[in-house]
């Protein structure tokens, strides 16, 4: 091969690597990447990545809550052994869920809670 064909591979390759540095660093480090950018869909980006990194599965699929036990709803930011509890005890008393807004319905869940269950849960 010359020496010329191979410059392409040779500049994508240094690309590559000036882009994956500062994600790999803080591997060694055990810290986080600082965000760069106030974009609510990075951040919300950047929060998924982060609950992925503990619980994988909810990085690509939200919990179903007429189906989840709540051993499942445990693996939720913010829901705690009780709260699964009342969500599923409240699903056993008044039927499935017909919109995710119906969580509010369950003690312990107001709206703030709501708002930040909503990207982990789906029907």
């Amino acid at each position: 091969m010359e020496s010329g064909s191979q410059r392409p591979f040779v500049l994508i390759f240094l690309l590559g690597l000036l882009i994956l540095t500062p994600q790999l660093c803080h591997l060694s480090t055990g810290q986080e990447p600082a965000a760069t950018t106030s974009d609510p869909d990075k951040k919300l980006a950047a929060q998924l990545v982060q609950v992925g990194r503990h619980h994988p599965y909810l990085l690509f699929q939200p919990i179903a809550i007429n189906n989840a036990d709540a051993e499942q709803f445990v693996v939720i930011p913010g829901i705690g052994p009780t709260l699964a509890q009342r969500i599923v005890a409240h699903r056993a008393t008044h039927g499935p869920f017909h919109s995710l807004e119906e969580l509010g319905d369950v003690p312990g869940i107001g709206a703030q809670k709501l708002a930040s269950l909503k990207k982990y849960c789906r029907l």
